[in-house]
C-alpha cells in the first residue's frame, strides 16, 4: 500500500503480512528500545481490530491518515480471510 500525506508531501509504502496462528500466541520478544518506549503487543481477531480502530477518534493530523489506512487494510484482510 502506498499513501501520500498532503500536509508534508510524504509518500510511504507499507507491506502487510497476515498469518494464521497455531495454538496460543507466545510472549512477544521486544527489544530494549521497545521496552523503554512502553511498546506492547495485543492480539485481536480481524473484526475486533477493525471495530477498535473504527471507533477511535484521531487527534493529530497524521493520525487521520493512519486510521484511514488501517481501516482499509483490515477491511481487505477480512474480505480475503472469508474467500
Amino acid at each position: 500500500m502506498s499513501e501520500n500525506r498532503g500536509e508534508d508531501d510524504t509518500t510511504q509504502k507499507r507491506y502487510y503480512y497476515f498469518a494464521r496462528t497455531i495454538g496460543e500466541p507466545g510472549e512477544p520478544q521486544l527489544t530494549a528500545l521497545e521496552i523503554s518506549e512502553n511498546i506492547s503487543v495485543h492480539w485481536y481477531a480481524l473484526e475486533q481490530a477493525l471495530q477498535i480502530i473504527s471507533s477511535s477518534t484521531p487527534k493529530a493530523y497524521k493520525e487521520k491518515f493512519i486510521r484511514r489506512r488501517d481501516i482499509a487494510v483490515l477491511e481487505e484482510a477480512i474480505k480475503c480471510h472469508y474467500m
